[in-house]
């Protein structure tokens, strides 16, 4: 079956969807990166795949970012919308990731979502689930899944 997103970015007749689907397909990226490079010096340990690329891909899921205080996620659902999700727990550099989301213009097609009953717990369960082989550590190891 074909990515819901690759649907999406040719679907132009609706311009208003359209116009979002753009923009989170091309801003999420460097929103990721951003992160990244807050994050770096701590050099922790997580999780990255962006499915536009790796070879398992996926129906849903564009792109996904999980480190140990922020979650960052891009969908595409079965109505070719983009949606974004966020999570913060505690991090350092949430204020300074928010003000970039305003400034690539993702603040408003974004929402904030609770995975788990705890971030520490969503952590480990991505954690257990993937492997550890889909992890890495930021800043030292290569991104084995990009």
């Amino acid at each position: 079956m074909i990515p819901y997103w690759i649907t999406a970015l040719k679907r132009k007749h609706n311009s208003a969807q359209y116009s979002i689907n753009l923009s989170l397909d091309t801003n999420f990226p460097f929103l990721v990166n951003r992160v990244k490079e807050l994050l770096r010096p701590e050099k922790p340990l997580v999780f990255e795949r962006n499915f536009k690329t790796h070879p398992s891909g996926s129906l849903v899921t564009v792109h996904a970012f999980l480190g140990p205080s922020v979650y960052l996620n891009l969908d595409c659902d079965g109505a070719y919308c983009y949606q974004m999700e966020y999570w913060f727990d505690h991090c350092l550099y949430e204020q300074e990731i928010r003000v970039y989301m305003r400034e690539l213009g993702l603040h408003d097609k974004a929402y904030e979502k609770k995975r788990w009953p705890d971030f520490d717990t969503f952590f480990h369960k991505v954690l257990h689930h993937q492997g550890r082989a889909a992890f890495y550590r930021l800043g030292l190891e290569p991104n084995p899944y990009q």
